[in-house]
C-alpha cells in the first residue's frame, strides 16, 4: 500500500481472518477486495483458523492454521508468514502485517470508554482477563510503523485515535469508508411502499441502526440521543 516495492503489484495476497461470520461486514470486505483482486490476475489466498463454507468463499483459496484465541492464531500466523512470499493484509490483530485493516476500531480507546460507564466489578474483571491483555499486546504491534507496514481505517476517528495513542504515521494509514455493492437498491421498494410493508405509518420519524456489536456501536447512546432530541418515544 505505501508503494514502496515496485513488486508488490505482482506478489500474490494473503487475506487473514480468524473465523467466519455470515452476516460479518469484515467478510463481505474481504470477499470483495479478493475478488476484484482476482479480476487483476492476483493470487488471493483466505488465511483462517476454521474452514469457511465453501459456498460463502465463492471458490478462494484459503489456508486453515490453528488457533483457538487470538493469541495463538497471531503465532501461527506469524510463523506461517515466514513460509509466504506474498503481501499479508490483515482483518484481524497480528503481530505484523504489509497492511491491517483496523475495521473493529481501536480496543485500547474502546475500553477507555466503556470504564466510564460499565459497573466497576465489570471494567476489573476485563483488567485481570488474558483475552484484555493480548488484545492489547497485539493491537500494539499492529499499530506499530516498524511492525506494520500500512493501516487502512473506516473513519477518521479511528485515524485520529490510532495517531493519538499508537503515533503510527498519518501518511501510512488510509481512509476507506464502508461501501455497499452498485445496484444495492435495485428492486428496492420506494418510501411509502416500505412503510406500508413494514406497518409504518406515512408521516413520522424512524430510523434504524443496522449492525451487530451494538454495545461497541454506541446503540445505547444513539437511543439516548433520540429522545433527548424528542424525536422518539
Amino acid at each position: 500500500m505505501s508503494g514502496a516495492n515496485p513488486q508488490a503489484s505482482a506478489l500474490p495476497i494473503a487475506l487473514v481472518r480468524r473465523g467466519f461470520s455470515p452476516t460479518g461486514g469484515a467478510e463481505k470486505f474481504l470477499l470483495r477486495f479478493a475478488a476484484e483482486a482476482q479480476k487483476r490476475g492476483r493470487r488471493v489466498v483466505l488465511v483462517t483458523d476454521e474452514p469457511w463454507p465453501e459456498i460463502a468463499r465463492q471458490g478462494l483459496e484459503q489456508k486453515v492454521l490453528p488457533g483457538r484465541s487470538v493469541w495463538s492464531f497471531a503465532q501461527s500466523v506469524e510463523q506461517w508468514r515466514g513460509t509466504w512470499h506474498g503481501l499479508l493484509f490483515s482483518l484481524e490483530r497480528l503481530f505484523s502485517a504489509d497492511c491491517y485493516r483496523a475495521g473493529d476500531g481501536v480496543y485500547a480507546a474502546w475500553m477507555r470508554r466503556r470504564a466510564e460507564y460499565d459497573p466497576f466489578l465489570h471494567v476489573l474483571v476485563r483488567k485481570i482477563s488474558l483475552k484484555y491483555f493480548h488484545l492489547l499486546a497485539l493491537e500494539k504491534r499492529c499499530f506499530s510503523a516498524t511492525h506494520t507496514g500500512a493501516v487502512v481505517v473506516n473513519s477518521r476517528l479511528v485515524a485520529d485515535e490510532i495517531e493519538k495513542m499508537f503515533g503510527y504515521p498519518r501518511e501510512r494509514m488510509h481512509l476507506v469508508r464502508n461501501g455497499i455493492p452498485a445496484g444495492f437498491m435495485q428492486g428496492a421498494p420506494d418510501k411509502c411502499e416500505a412503510r406500508r410493508q413494514l406497518g409504518l405509518p406515512q408521516d413520522g420519524f424512524f430510523a434504524a441502526f443496522a449492525g451487530t456489536g451494538w454495545k461497541r456501536k454506541g446503540l445505547r447512546f444513539a437511543i439516548a440521543a433520540m429522545k433527548s432530541a424528542d424525536i422518539a418515544g
